[in-house]
C-alpha cells in the first residue's frame, strides 16, 4: 500500500483509529485512513481544552459522533469521509497532511428534474444581460460597420 503523495480531495474510510499523547502532553485521536484508489495517510484531531469543540465538530459531522468517547473508535472505525489534503512546511521541511475531515460526499438526484430546469431557464430568461465592460472587446456576430469616408480639403499647397 502507497502513501497519497499529492494534495486534492480524497474518498476514504478510517481503517484504524487510537488514542495517544503528544510528546508534550497534548491528547489526540489519530486515524488511519484509506483512500478509495489504496493510498493512506494520517490525521490527528487533538483533545486540548482548546482543539476539543472543533474536534468533536468534525467528529459529528463526518461520524455522526453521538459525543460518547468511550465508544468513539468504535463509532468511526470503517466509515467512509471525505478528506482534504493539502502541503505544509514543517520544522523546514515540505509534507502532506490532512487538512479536513468531512462527511462521505454525496448527491442525491434532482426530484422532477425536467420541471426544474424549465423554472430555471425562465428565472434565467428574466435576469438582464449586462453590457459589456468599459475596455472590453465588444462581441459581435456581424462584421462592425464601415468607417466614413474621411472628407479632404483640396490641396492648396504649403503656406510657407
Amino acid at each position: 500500500m502507497s502513501k497519497i503523495e499529492n494534495p486534492g480531495r480524497y474518498a476514504a474510510t478510517v481503517t484504524e483509529a487510537e488514542f495517544g499523547e503528544s510528546q508534550t502532553g497534548t491528547p489526540f485521536l489519530r486515524l488511519s485512513l484509506t483512500s478509495d484508489e489504496g493510498a493512506y495517510i494520517g490525521a490527528y484531531l487533538y483533545l486540548s481544552e482548546k482543539a476539543l469543540p472543533g474536534s468533536v465538530r468534525t467528529l459529528r459531522d463526518a461520524f455522526a459522533f453521538n459525543g460518547d468517547f468511550e465508544t468513539l473508535l468504535d463509532q468511526i472505525t470503517g466509515k467512509p469521509c471525505s478528506i482534504t489534503v493539502e502541503t505544509e512546511v514543517y520544522e523546514g521541511k515540505e509534507r502532506l497532511r490532512v487538512k479536513w475531515i468531512n462527511a462521505e460526499r454525496s448527491t442525491k438526484p434532482i426530484d422532477n428534474q425536467s420541471a426544474f430546469l424549465k423554472a430555471l431557464s425562465a428565472k434565467a430568461a428574466r435576469i438582464p444581460k449586462e453590457a459589456p465592460k468599459a475596455g472590453a472587446a465588444p462581441t459581435r456576430s456581424s462584421p462592425p460597420p464601415k468607417a466614413a469616408a474621411k472628407a479632404t480639403a483640396p490641396d492648396e499647397g504649403t503656406p510657407f
